[in-house]
């Protein structure tokens, strides 16, 4: 009896020896564990150089934005600048043109009123010589016979 439980549990042995070295081999084998720990290692490692990468353009673009956040920044003071320039021109534009409209104003009326002085003198004179023809001759002759 005893040789024959011997013999079952040696059977057993035999049995359970085959299976745990068929799930071994089913696992990929006596170094499964350690390959299995590499190709973690290495995705890994692939993985965290992506992430370097991804981190390096990521500043990049950080860097460019904030570059041409100062130049839009830049641009807008500028902007404002010349607004305020360009304001002040067109006021000072518009009290020209002003200026210049009463001084052509003034101008025409000192033209009209220079016509209108010589429009009378050049009637004064006209009748002055309808109405006195003969004395026009009379000073001529007075002022040669008065001596000097």
């Amino acid at each position: 009896m005893e040789k024959r439980r011997l013999e079952v549990l040696e059977k057993d042995s035999k049995i359970l020896h085959v299976k745990s070295l068929e799930l071994q081999q089913s696992r990929g084998g006596v170094n499964a564990v350690k390959e299995s720990d590499r190709a973690v290692s290495k995705q890994i490692r692939v993985l965290e150089n992506r992430l370097d990468k991804a981190l390096v353009k990521f500043n990049e673009a950080l860097a460019f934005n904030k570059m041409l956040r100062e130049e839009i920044d830049n641009l807008r003071r500028e902007r404002v600048v010349f607004d305020q320039i360009n304001a002040k021109l067109a006021k000072e534009l518009h009290e020209k043109k002003k200026e210049m409209a009463q001084i052509i104003e003034i101008s025409n009326i000192a033209y009209e009123a220079r016509d209108q002085v010589g429009r009378s003198v050049a009637g004064a004179s006209c009748c002055m010589n309808c109405l006195l023809p003969g004395q026009g001759g009379l000073m001529r002759e007075s002022a040669r016979a008065a001596p000097g």
